[in-house]
């Protein structure tokens, strides 16, 4: 496999939408801490609040740095043969998979991806289902399209 600066990165929306994700994750976890707070007054726990407040605040730190460092290992690469993807936070997994193992292509958005205009291409196989990394929609059309008239291409020969 070549390196990741060879592949194709992710547009920089991606860094937003993951930021979005993990502040949501914060704000449950804050949530909760509050309502932790309230038990332990309530119980005369004084001793322990510093622990309650601890994780929403690292989780908070947490959400502003892991969109760049996820969004900088993440990217992928179409080709003949195969498809190559590269991501990950703290493990770095690098995946290839070819192109004759693949069964059919779906297209998905949430909510906030689609605010920022951005779609996943889902990629099924006989064993597993992969996604690829986030793209802009039109960019994900044409990458469904390709790989549906390449998976065409490869089931001919069969």
């Amino acid at each position: 496999m070549r390196s990741t600066t060879e592949m194709i990165k992710q547009p920089l929306q991606v860094k937003q939408l993951k930021m979005y994700h993990y502040l949501i994750i914060a704000a449950l976890l804050l949530l909760v801490a509050y309502g932790v707070h309230y038990g332990i007054i309530h119980w005369s726990w004084f001793d322990q609040l510093i622990f309650i407040y601890v994780l929403p605040a690292l989780m908070f730190l947490f959400s502003l740095v892991a969109p760049a460092i996820r969004y900088r290992y993440t990217a992928y690469r179409l080709n003949a043969v195969s498809i190559e993807i590269s991501q990950g936070l703290f493990w770095h997994q690098r995946s290839a998979i070819p192109m004759d193992r693949i069964q059919y292509v779906t297209i998905s958005t949430g909510p906030i991806a689609q605010t920022l205009g951005l779609s996943k291409v889902n990629v099924i196989t006989s064993g597993e289902s992969v996604a690829l990394p986030y793209v802009d929609a039109e960019t994900a059309r044409h990458i469904s399209r390709q790989i549906t008239e390449r998976i065409k291409e490869v089931s001919s020969y069969v």
